[in-house]
């Protein structure tokens, strides 16, 4: 994301609050050039995050990546 001149983050807005409190930590991310924009989204489930970008849209919420790591230990006990 370090060439990206816009990054959008879309969160349910009972993080909304929480996650604008911690823009300046989500900004030291960044390159000084890039603008990061957060919506609230009554649309998404409360543990859900969207991230676009120039690039697409990733889904980066709890749901998801505990979907991930299940996927990832369940390739792991298969493989052995």
């Amino acid at each position: 994301m370090r060439d990206y001149r816009e990054v959008q983050l879309h969160i349910h807005p009972i993080q909304y609050q929480s996650i604008l409190s911690h823009k300046d930590e989500l900004m030291a991310i960044f390159p000084k050039d890039t603008e990061l924009y957060i919506f609230p989204d009554d649309d998404l489930e409360k543990s859900s995050c969207i991230i676009e970008s120039e690039n697409g849209r990733m889904e980066a919420g709890v749901d998801s990546q505990l979907q991930e790591i299940k996927v990832k230990l369940t390739e792991l006990l298969e493989g052995e």
